[in-house]
């Protein structure tokens, strides 16, 4: 795969995440109680339907297809990432809040 892809690839999906950041950084947009409930929400479900979707992934790839290959090694990463990831930020900020 061609590394400047990647980099760029990286590097867009980047920024397409902060530009709303930086928009209201910038706006001067405050974020109350309501909005952040409704960020929290969002979150949420969008963490647990990227772990439903590479979970079903991995199953499909290990079971019915039975190809292990660099499609099912991502999803395996990302669902490791997710799962691992979410509980371990929730044990830091059930000890730090």
């Amino acid at each position: 795969m061609n590394l400047g892809a990647v980099v760029g690839l990286i590097l867009g999906l980047a920024v397409g995440t902060y530009l709303p950041v930086i928009y209201r950084r910038n706006v001067g947009l405050e974020r109350d109680e309501r909005v952040e409930r409704i960020e929290e929400k969002a979150s949420k479900v969008t963490l647990e339907l990227v772990q439903l979707v590479s979970g079903l992934g991995i199953a499909y790839s290990a079971f019915v297809a039975k190809n292990l290959s660099t499609a099912f090694t991502f999803l395996l990463l990302v669902f490791i990432a997710s799962t691992f990831g979410h509980l371990a930020l929730k044990v830091h900020y059930s000890r730090v809040m």
